[in-house]
């Protein structure tokens, strides 16, 4: 403390406020592919501008989902969930953090713990989100009946989060009309009459809520149902 003409004045420093920044998430890319296989790889993947804070996070459905890798780097699960069928379908999300240094594209390896006769992968970017997820949910469905399949499950998130969701059905290779509710439409791809359809969805989310996260697939030639869906959600960071 000081005086000056008569009045005291604190000579402490003013330290403004922290404030973190508002998380974003952006869509790359989506890829699939056929053929029994325990590993895949996509080589020269995009995965977004060089940044700082930036994440990678990929949605991958195969057939006994187990580890990801890019550029050689092991990406974290976050989370997985198995459909209820025979064919043991899949879906994880998988983040890895440190992908400001990774470059613009990378090399990423799905592995499964058996031969997979399908693998589909969605590529998304975060930049500012939270280290690791706020919250995970997970869904399956064996309906099979009127109108198709849905996969509902409900997270819940903070003030400026983001998320996504990764979903797979077992059976028929035809493309069917997908309609999210909750989250934004993302990538889709179909694998012939071996995998049926892989999507993905993604949203930024201003406030917090507890989000219904819902999938529907229309019923198509074949039937749909028996796959799986999960969904993960990160703060700001």
């Amino acid at each position: 403390m000081s005086e000056c003409g008569g009045a005291t004045m604190s000579l402490m420093p003013i330290i403004a406020p922290f404030h973190k920044g508002l998380a974003t998430i952006t869509k790359v890319a989506g890829q699939s592919s056929e053929g029994g296989a325990t590993t895949k790889t996509y080589s020269d993947q995009a995965i977004g501008p060089v940044l700082a804070n930036k994440k990678v996070i990929i949605g991958a459905s195969a057939q006994f989902v187990s580890s990801m890798t890019i550029d050689g780097n092991a990406m974290t699960k976050v989370v997985n969930a198995v459909g209820t069928g025979a064919v043991s379908t899949t879906t994880a999300i998988f983040q890895y953090n440190d992908a400001g240094a990774l470059g613009t594209t990378a090399d990423i390896v799905l592995t499964c713990s058996q031969s997979s006769g399908f693998h589909d992968i969605g590529i998304y970017y975060a930049v500012d989100a939270s280290a690791d997820v706020i919250d995970t949910a997970t869904a399956t469905t064996t309906n099979d009946s009127g109108s198709g399949a849905i996969w509902s499950a409900d997270i819940d998130v903070e003030d400026n989060s983001v998320a996504v969701a990764q979903m797979q059905d077992q059976l028929g290779g035809e493309t069917k009309p997908l309609v999210w509710a909750g989250l934004d439409a993302g990538t889709v791809s179909t694998n012939g009459n071996t995998g049926g359809t892989g999507a993905t969805a993604f949203k930024a989310i201003a406030s917090a809520a507890t989000v219904s996260v819902t999938c529907t697939m229309q019923r198509g030639q074949s039937p749909v149902g028996f796959g799986s869906m999960c969904v993960a959600a990160w703060g700001s960071g």
